[in-house]
C-alpha cells in the first residue's frame, strides 16, 4: 500500500513515483505489441528504443486491467546510446499502459543504467535487486477512501525496496553506494494488531556511502577532506517511523527520523501533525494526476500541519575532530569558538538572546546534544509588519521556540 510517508515527504516520494510511473509505462507500451506468450529471443524499437530480451511472457493489452511482465537477459538502448540492462524483469500490475494504478508485484534484478557516452553529465547507476509489492501510484481522493484503503490492506505486506545500489558519477569523480534502502508500509504485518484507524509505516537507509574515485576535481577536494577528517567514506545511515491516526475527517502523524553521519553527527527529528480533509483535498488537487513537486506556496501552508518539532543534534565525534584541526591549523579551540559564536550571535540579534546563545555555546565547549523545540504556525499579516528584529521576536514566541543543550 507504501502510502504511509505520502502527506510528510510529498515531494521525494511523488518524483519516485514519476520516475517509476515512467520506466514502467515505458515498458508496458513497448511490449504492449506481443499480447501472447512468447519464448524466443525478441528484438522491436518503439520511439526511439530498441528493446532486446532472451525469452519471457507477456500479457499486455492498452485497455485498463491486470498487465504481466516476465522476462529475462533484457536490454534497452535509446538513440543517442543510453542503456537499461537487467537479468529479470518481473512486473504484475493494475492499469493501462500509459497510466499505472498499482503494482502487485515488481522484481528487477541485476539492473543497470548507463548515460550516453558523451553527455553533459556522464553517470552509471546499478543495483543487484529492486522488489516492489503492493503499491499504488494514484491516492484516494478523500481521507475516508485513504482510511478505507488503509483498513483493507492491514492484513498485506506492502513496500517497496532497492539493494546493492551503486551510482558512479563520472565526472565529478564521486561514488554513492547503498547497502539498503527500504520503505514498508506494513512492517513485519503490524497493522493488523493495532486499534483500528492506526497504521505504522518504516523506512530505513543502511551504510550509505559516499567515495572518490578517479582524478576528478572534486575527488581530490573529497579525498582532502576525509584525510583531514580521517575517514575512508562518508557514512549515512537513516531509521524513520511514522504512525497515523487516520479517519475519514483528519489524520494525526507522529513521525520520528534517526540520522547518524558516522563518526561525525547525528540528528533525531520528531513531528507531530494534524491533516484535515480539507488540507488533504487541497494537497492532493495540485499534484494528484501530474505527481509534480508541491509549489512552494503550498509548502509555506504545509507549515500549518505540523503541532510540535523536535530536533536534536547530537556529536558523535565532530568535536573531536575539530580539537585536532584546531591545534594543527592555528584554529580557535573549542571554548574561544563558543564566545566568539555567541559574540556573533548577540551582535545580529537586538533583543536578548540567552536563551539561543548559551545552549549554542554550551554545544561546542562540551558537546552532548542540543535540541530544539517548536510549535510552528502560520504566519499572519501582522507578523510580517514591523522592525526585522521585532518580528523574529515575536515570532520565535509564538512558535514557542526553545534550545536545550544535553551533556
Amino acid at each position: 500500500m507504501a502510502t504511509g510517508f505520502l502527506l510528510l515527504y510529498a515531494a521525494p516520494v511523488f518524483q519516485m513515483r514519476c520516475l517509476w510511473r515512467s520506466l514502467i509505462a515505458f515498458f508496458l507500451v513497448t511490449l504492449s505489441t506481443q499480447i501472447s506468450p512468447t519464448r524466443a529471443q525478441v528484438s522491436m524499437t518503439f520511439n526511439g528504443y530498441e528493446l532486446r530480451y532472451e525469452q519471457g511472457t507477456l500479457n499486455i493489452s492498452e485497455d485498463f486491467g491486470p498487465q504481466f511482465i516476465d522476462i529475462v537477459d533484457v536490454i534497452i538502448t535509446s538513440e543517442d546510446g543510453e542503456r537499461l540492462t537487467a537479468d529479470k524483469l518481473k512486473l504484475r500490475a493494475t492499469g493501462t499502459p500509459e497510466n499505472i494504478k498499482w503494482i502487485e508485484q515488481a522484481e528487477i534484478l541485476n539492473a543497470k543504467l548507463t548515460t550516453a557516452p558523451g553527455s553533459q553529465q556522464e553517470a552509471e547507476l546499478a543495483s543487484s535487486l529492486i522488489q516492489i509489492e503492493n503499491f499504488y501510484f494514484t491516492q484516494p481522493d478523500s481521507l475516508d477512501e485513504l482510511a478505507k484503503r488503509h483498513h483493507e490492506n492491514r492484513t498485506k505486506q506492502s513496500y517497496f525496496s532497492v539493494f546493492g545500489l551503486v551510482l558512479y558519477m563520472l565526472d565529478e569523480g564521486l561514488r554513492i553506494e547503498i547497502e539498503d534502502f527500504v520503505i514498508d508500509a506494513n512492517p513485519d504485518l503490524i497493522n493488523r494488531q493495532l486499534p483500528e484507524g492506526q497504521y505504522v509505516s518504516e523506512a530505513r537507509l543502511t551504510n550509505a556511502r559516499l567515495l572518490p574515485f578517479g582524478m576528478g576535481e572534486a575527488s581530490l577536494v573529497f579525498q582532502l577532506m576525509l584525510a583531514g577528517l580521517n575517514l575512508d567514506a562518508m557514512r549515512l545511515d537513516m531509521q524513520a517511523s511514522l504512525l497515523n491516526q487516520i479517519s475519514a475527517t483528519q489524520i494525526h502523524g507522529d513521525v520520528r527520523v534517526e540520522l547518524d553521519l558516522d563518526q561525525l553527527l547525528g540528528i533525531d527529528i520528531d513531528v507531530k501533525t494534524t491533516v484535515k480533509a480539507d488540507d488533504y483535498d487541497r494537497l492532493l488537487a495540485q499534484h494528484h494526476s501530474n505527481y509534480e513537486l508541491i509549489d512552494p506556496t503550498e509548502l509555506v501552508h504545509a507549515a500549518g500541519f505540523i503541532q510540535q518539532l523536535t530536533i536534536a543534534l547530537r556529536d558523535s565525534g565532530a568535536w573531536h575532530i575539530y580539537d585536532g584541526l584546531s591545534d594543527g591549523l592555528g584554529l580557535p579551540d573549542r571554548r574561544q569558538l563558543a564566545m566568539l559564536t555567541a559574540y556573533h550571535i548577540r551582535e545580529q540579534l537586538k533583543f536578548p538572546a540567552v536563551m539561543l546563545t548559551d545552549p549554542i555555546a554550551d554545544f561546542i565547549r562540551s558537546g552532548g546534544q542540543l535540541r530544539l523545540s517548536a510549535q510552528p504556525y502560520l504566519l499572519s499579516e501582522n507578523d510580517i509588519v514591523g522592525e526585522p528584529d521585532t518580528m523574529l521576536e515575536q515570532m520565535i514566541n509564538k512558535a514557542d521556540i526553545r534550545l536545550h543543550h544535553m551533556p
